[in-house]
């Protein structure tokens, strides 16, 4: 099988730092992070324009707040897509998934609001979990009020540890007060922390992402907690009545 020449794009570019060493070596974790960006704005094509972008800060409940950023297309969005990027919950931030919710707000004609969620090892679980579900609520609440979009048509995604978090974050949505989503939007999400999938084995060389790094990522990420939560791990929630179709 021939490889899309995006794909073989990204398997010839340099290597950078492993995330092996990610919770050990502060050195190699602050190096991720600073590649991610560039990364992504070298390899991700020209940012396409939108109508407008706005940088917010939603609420959290001890007064802090998440910083997170709206994308509006140009016509009439009625809708709301709630982003949260992948990178192994240790790196991503609102510039580096730019491109990405451009793209996104322009081909669904909808708004995207983009999550820069607390990051691991600094934050382990569940403070990603409980930002994302923070920043899904307020969009199905004063979020839509304040930038005007339909509190019915809210979408909650994202992208590898973004798809994990946007799937833990639908299924708390079922059981607020809240209108629910209308949908998941989960892009390669990982959702088990046990890694026991055939992928684990027939990948785990590689290329790009070993199933070391993953095992990796997902240690920093969980900071000691065993995984089994279905906040933790999505695919082991046992009554998803009610949650939004993925």
């Amino acid at each position: 099988m021939s490889l899309h020449p995006q794909i073989a794009a990204l398997l010839e570019a340099p290597a950078g730092d492993s995330f092996a060493h990610v919770a050990e070596d502060g050195v190699v974790l602050a190096r991720l992070r600073e590649d991610y960006a560039r990364v992504t704005e070298r390899l991700g094509g020209e940012p396409q324009p939108v109508a407008h972008v706005e940088d917010l800060a939603v609420p959290r409940a001890d007064g802090s707040s998440i910083p997170a950023r709206a994308y509006r297309p140009e016509g009439d969005a009625r809708g709301a897509i709630v982003w949260a990027h992948g990178g192994g919950w240790v790196v991503g931030d609102l510039d580096g998934i730019d491109t990405v919710c451009r793209s996104l707000a322009a081909a669904a004609g909808a708004w995207v609001l983009s999550v820069d969620y607390r990051l691991a090892p600094e934050h382990p679980f569940p403070a990603a979990v409980e930002d994302v579900s923070r920043v899904v609520g307020w969009a199905r609440g004063p979020g839509a009020r304040g930038l005007g979009w339909d509190e019915r048509r809210v979408v909650v995604g994202g992208d590898s540890a973004g798809g994990n978090l946007a799937a833990v974050a639908a299924r708390h949505a079922r059981d607020d007060d809240a209108p629910a989503p209308c949908g998941q939007l989960l892009v390669y999400p990982a959702t088990d922390a046990r890694r026991a999938g055939e992928s684990y084995r027939r990948c785990a060389a590689g290329p790009m992402l070993t199933a070391a790094d993953m095992q990796r990522c997902w240690e920093t990420y969980l900071g000691g907690d065993d995984g089994e939560s279905p906040d933790a791990s999505p695919l082991r929630a046992g009554d998803l009545a009610g949650v939004a179709p993925a």
